[in-house]
């Protein structure tokens, strides 16, 4: 078995800091400025709040962070279930940021991500970009990180195009492979682990193929999967171009969610839209809509960087972070053996799909209602004309 401590903390920080830097430079340097400037406010009225987003070479906050890394570092290191784990500061890190540094709390949701890739090895274990699946769906921009920073926040941004995704040569569990393979290259980088992500889902010509494709389980453990159990803020989720029809399986999506994640869920027409609109900042305060210039060549506002390009670039950066993500497949959760892991997850996986079978169904029936009316609607007002 591996050692718990495998990875030192400078040789992990150093390859996830340094692999991305090729990729993020659009806007660096004055985000850095403001986003100092903001910490700072945030330090002078409640320290203890917000010390998930004090800047790192801050004294006080170097100690707060030391501290809370050796405690949850000494917690791990006396739970005899959780092996081959990483114990160095960046994968510890991304649990108490997440957490806001609450010791408790980062221990819990670091058990349950370990559980969560023990219990499913199907969408966790052995993602590599240079797996013919995985790379087949990057690389047709289906879902790719856009280069450079969201200047409002500092953020990165993913980025998906629903129609990109071929539903006869891909199924859901190779979607959510992507994904998640996607979500832990970017918990590599430290500012992400900080500030989270925003979303933007490009949904024009989505059709019910796409919906069809997921089973009620799957659909059960990837919102659990998302929102519970990996360390990583969703702050902006912006759904664009999102046909009426699928408006009921959109509202059922977001009931499996948390209140806090719901209001989070943005719906635009158009994204001309989704860059004039202004939504809720996080500190109450109106922020711009969408910064469009950061979209490809070809899009509303977009830049001068081509779909084909960013493509390009994010694969770069995921094979850069190749090893890091694929070392994640040492660790598992629980004394049992492989097999009987196996069987238990498959366990877990009936008992999910039994429970929300009949919430899903439900609302497969009754788009396949609406679209079965509009066509019956279009054909009377065809046959009148005649």
């Amino acid at each position: 078995m591996p050692s718990l401590e495998h990875a030192s903390a400078s040789s992990v920080s150093g390859a996830d800091g340094g692999s991305t830097n090729a990729v993020i430079v659009t806007g660096r340097r004055n985000w850095s400025k403001k986003r100092k400037k903001k910490n700072k406010e945030k330090v002078d009225n409640n320290t203890s709040k917000d010390v998930a987003t004090i800047p790192r070479n801050n004294s006080s906050s170097n100690i707060v962070q030391s501290s809370a890394v050796r405690e949850l570092r000494q917690w791990l290191l006396s739970q005899p279930h959780l092996r081959g784990v990483r114990a160095d500061d960046s994968f510890l890190l991304r649990f108490l940021r997440f957490q806001k540094f609450r010791s408790h709390d980062a221990q819990a949701v670091l058990d349950k991500y370990v559980h969560m890739r023990t219990a499913h090895p199907e969408w966790f274990r052995g993602l590599d970009i240079r797996n013919p699946t995985l790379r087949g769906l990057m690389t047709s921009g289906y879902l790719l990180v856009l280069p450079g920073r969201d200047p409002r926040t500092g953020r990165r941004v993913v980025f998906s195009r629903a129609s990109a995704m071929d539903t006869s040569r891909y199924s859901a569990c190779d979607v959510m492979r992507a994904h998640i393979l996607a979500y832990e290259a970017l918990l590599c980088d430290d500012d992400v682990q900080e500030q989270g992500l925003t979303y933007v889902f490009d949904e024009r010509d989505i059709n019910w193929r796409h919906i069809a494709i997921w089973s009620p389980g799957e659909i059960s453990k990837a919102f659990s999967c998302c929102e519970r159990a990996l360390p990583l803020r969703h702050q902006e989720i912006h759904f664009v171009h999102l046909p009426w029809t699928m408006n009921l399986v959109f509202q059922f999506a977001k009931s499996l969610l948390s209140q806090k994640l719901r209001e989070r869920f943005q719906t635009h027409s158009s994204f001309e839209k989704l860059a004039e609109e202004e939504e809720e900042g996080g500190e109450g305060d109106k922020e711009k809509g969408f910064p469009c210039h950061m979209l490809p060549e070809g899009y509303f506002g977009g830049g001068s960087v081509s779909l084909e390009e960013m493509i390009r670039l994010w694969v770069e950066e995921l094979e850069e972070k190749r090893d890091l993500v694929l070392g994640l497949d040492q660790m598992w959760h629980g004394l049992a053996a492989p097999d009987q892991r196996t069987s238990a997850a498959a366990a877990v996986g009936g008992s999910e799909e039994a429970e929300e079978e009949g919430g899903v169904l439900e609302v497969v029936g009754s788009v396949r209602k609406m679209e079965n009316g509009n066509k019956a609607g279009a054909a009377t007002a065809t046959s009148g004309n005649k």
